[in-house]
C-alpha cells in the first residue's frame, strides 16, 4: 500500500503559506499589544475609586487625629499626622489629576516624582502610607493602614503584570 502526500510542495502553496503565516503573525501582534493596552494598568475605575476613598479616609483619620495630638502636645504624632494629610491629600490628587486640569501638579509629579507615574511606583506610595497608618495605632488607623496596604499590593501587582505584557509585547514586535 502506497501513501500519497496530498499537500505537495510547489512555489505557490509555499508562497500562500507564507503570507497566511504573515498574516496569521501581524494579527498576533495586534492581538498582544491590544491586551497590553487593555491591561488593568491602575487607571480602571473600581480601582481609581478605591484608592480616592482610602486617601479620603487617611486625611479625614488623620485630621481626627491631628486635634488629640495638638491638645496632649504629642509633637511626634501631631507631625505623623501631618504627613499622614499630605500622603493622603497627594493620593487623592494623583487619582483625580487627570478629571481636574491640575497641570503644574502633573507637571511636579512629571519632573520629580516619575514612579508615580507607573501603577507599582503608585502601589509602593499606597503601602507606605498604609504603614505610616498602622503606626498610629487605633482602631481606625489600623483599618485605614490595612486597607491602604492591601491597595498598594493590589497596584503594585497589577503594575508588575502590566509591565510582564509590555515585555511580552515589545519581543513580540
Amino acid at each position: 500500500m502506497m501513501l500519497n502526500e496530498n499537500t505537495p510542495l510547489t512555489k505557490d502553496n509555499l508562497a500562500k503559506a507564507s503570507e497566511t503565516m504573515s498574516k496569521a503573525g501581524d494579527f498576533i501582534k495586534g492581538q498582544a499589544s491590544g491586551l497590553a493596552e487593555s491591561a488593568n494598568d491602575g487607571n480602571s475605575m473600581p480601582l481609581r475609586i478605591l484608592a480616592i476613598l482610602g486617601g479620603g479616609a487617611m486625611v479625614i483619620s488623620s485630621v481626627l487625629n491631628l486635634f488629640g495630638k495638638a491638645i496632649t502636645l504629642d509633637l511626634m504624632g501631631f507631625f505623623m499626622e501631618v504627613v499622614c494629610i499630605w500622603l493622603g491629600g497627594i493620593i487623592v490628587l494623583l487619582e483625580i489629576s487627570d478629571k481636574l486640569s491640575a497641570t503644574s501638579f502633573e507637571e511636579f509629579i512629571h519632573a520629580r516624582c516619575e514612579f508615580l507615574e507607573t501603577t507599582t511606583g503608585k502601589g509602593f506610595l499606597y503601602g507606605i502610607s498604609g504603614i505610616l497608618r498602622i503606626l498610629q495605632i487605633n482602631l481606625i488607623n489600623l483599618v485605614v493602614g490595612l486597607f491602604m496596604c492591601f491597595l498598594g499590593a493590589v497596584f503594585y501587582i497589577v503594575g508588575s503584570k502590566k509591565s510582564g505584557y509590555e515585555k511580552m509585547v515589545s519581543i513580540a514586535v
